[in-house]
């Protein structure tokens, strides 16, 4: 029996909406037909698909990345980077930048640069040892003087020094800071080296700057391990300069004898240069030499000595550039000479100097001898006072020192051959 709306019964007791045979049911007026949602499965599996296949893409390309900065790091700046130690800086989330130039690579000076060869490789970061704008640099240009382009200028206390062995001819120094290593090295080119400008000369300075070991912290909890690897980390720059000292001067072919063979050898051997000045040196008053032992260099001398409410008395030679500088040094102070030949003068430190010239190893050397006097307070009107008969005591004394060096059988000049020697005005400072 069929109702109107209502609810069919066929034999065999199956209900449904009405209708009857293989026709579809009809819904009742009023009431929606319910829909199969057989699409949900078949969606949610395309979307963990293209999830998956999004994430192994995304992992290809890192290590695609990573495959990258690691080829661009060994042949970067002409494979002189210290490729096994900067891999664990590498990111995998940025390719690295690398920039080289120079008059050494075909860069034309007139555009600007100053640099015998320069390059720079940085990455922005994401490498496992959280070095996150971490970059390699080296730099190689021949200096007019010390202080041109920063680098050494006299022998570094120990904590400075360059950790391994240098020929006679070279001078270098070593750094480090929270982030970085640097190495400053420069060497001889006997058949010289053009500057920016057709300046000619024969000192070529190498700078190295590289990432520090930032895998443990810093401090690090054991005192030795720390020591050890700020040991290896100025290694590792020094290395770096060597290598680039010896591939920039073949390449410029100034006829530098190779670093790397000395380079080998122990970097603590040194000579005793300072000796003579704790010898009975008029007034030293019983100080001891600064730094009694050193390597020795051709380049440059120092030696110096004092004792608290005492004069301080530094000698210093120069070969060449750093020649210049030891002329033309005058202190951090300029008194003035009264008439009645007292100093006058504000601010800084005034000295007592002699001077000398001479020919060591075929190069002009100058000498230079300082004496520094005791601090002075200053009068009222700001301006420090030196009578005249400290002021004559303070000249004899630095005209005695300097003949003192001049002839120590184990001083600078003895030990650099030094000849033909003579004395120059010496003009107070």
């Amino acid at each position: 029996m069929r109702g109107t709306g209502g609810l069919r019964t066929d034999e065999g007791g199956a209900g449904g909406w009405g209708g009857s045979g293989g026709e579809a049911p009809i819904p009742p007026a009023g009431r929606a037909r319910p829909r199969t949602r057989t699409w949900a499965v078949p969606a949610l599996a395309l979307i963990a698909l293209v999830a998956a296949g999004t994430s192994v893409a995304d992992e290809l390309t890192r290590r695609d990345r990573a495959a990258d900065n690691r080829a661009q790091l060994d042949r970067a700046c002409r494979g002189l980077l210290p490729a096994e130690r900067l891999r664990p800086y590498l990111p995998d989330t940025s390719r690295g930048r690398l920039t080289e130039y120079g008059t050494l690579v075909g860069t034309d000076p007139a555009r600007g640069t100053r640099a015998l060869y320069e390059c720079r490789l940085s990455w922005g970061g994401g490498g496992p040892r959280g070095a996150y704008g971490a970059q390699a640099v080296v730099r190689a240009v021949a200096l007019g003087r010390p202080g041109d382009e920063g680098g050494p200028t006299l022998p570094r206390p120990e904590g400075q020094a360059f950790p391994l062995a240098l020929p006679p001819s070279a001078l270098g120094e070593s750094s480090l800071s929270r982030g970085l290593a640097a190495a400053d090295l420069v060497v001889t080119c006997p058949a010289g080296v053009v500057r920016h400008g057709g300046e000619r000369t024969t000192d070529l300075r190498i700078r190295v700057d590289l990432p520090r070991d930032r895998s443990t912290p810093d401090p690090d909890p054991d005192p030795g391990a720390d020591a050890a690897r700020d040991l290896a980390d100025r290694r590792a720059a020094a290395r770096t300069a060597v290598a680039v000292a010896d591939w920039v001067t073949a390449r410029a072919g100034c006829g530098a004898a190779p670093v790397a063979p000395v380079a080998a050898g122990d970097p603590t051997a040194g000579t005793a240069l300072c000796r003579w000045l704790g010898r009975g040196v008029p007034g030293l008053g019983g100080g001891r030499p600064a730094d009694p032992v050193a390597p020795y260099t051709t380049r440059v001398g120092a030696c110096g000595a004092g004792r608290p409410g005492g004069d301080r008395i530094e000698a210093v030679s120069g070969s060449g550039a750093w020649g210049t500088n030891v002329y033309e040094d005058s202190g951090t102070a300029s008194p003035v000479r009264r008439d009645d030949g007292s100093w006058e003068w504000t601010g800084g430190s005034p000295w007592a100097v002699a001077r000398a010239s001479s020919r060591c190893g075929g190069a002009r050397v100058y000498h230079r001898v300082a004496v520094v006097p005791p601090y002075v307070a200053p009068g009222e009107d700001g301006r420090s006072r030196l009578a005249r008969a400290d002021v004559d005591r303070l000249e004899e004394t630095a005209r005695r020192v300097l003949a003192r060096y001049l002839a120590a059988p184990d001083a600078w000049p003895a030990r650099s051959g030094c000849r033909d020697t003579t004395t120059l005005p010496g003009e107070s400072g």
